[in-house]
């Protein structure tokens, strides 16, 4: 089973664009605390391998990839206006 974490900040949109172009990683600061009673933020870097347009609105996208230190893949959404979503990792 998937464990899912909330993304507080990520990254901009030019950066999102060098992520899935050029290959470049990228960071998210993500929750791993219950949201409720408590919060443990990290960081995590990753390498984007598909992206896909989630709403029309060109703000929210869906994203795949793998985590760098581990090479554990992930799924997620992220919304670039807000830089908040999540991703579970697999």
């Amino acid at each position: 089973m998937a464990q899912r974490y909330s993304i507080k900040n990520g990254p901009g949109k030019f950066d999102l664009m060098l992520a899935l172009f050029e290959g470049r990683q990228i960071e998210f600061s993500y929750d791993e605390g219950d949201g409720i009673t408590y919060s443990r933020f990290r960081r995590v870097i990753v390498t984007i391998s598909g992206l896909a347009l989630e709403e029309g609105s060109r703000n929210g996208w869906c994203l795949e990839g793998y985590v760098e230190s581990s090479r554990v893949r992930f799924s997620g959404y992220y919304d670039l206006r807000t830089r908040t979503g999540w991703i579970a990792l697999d």
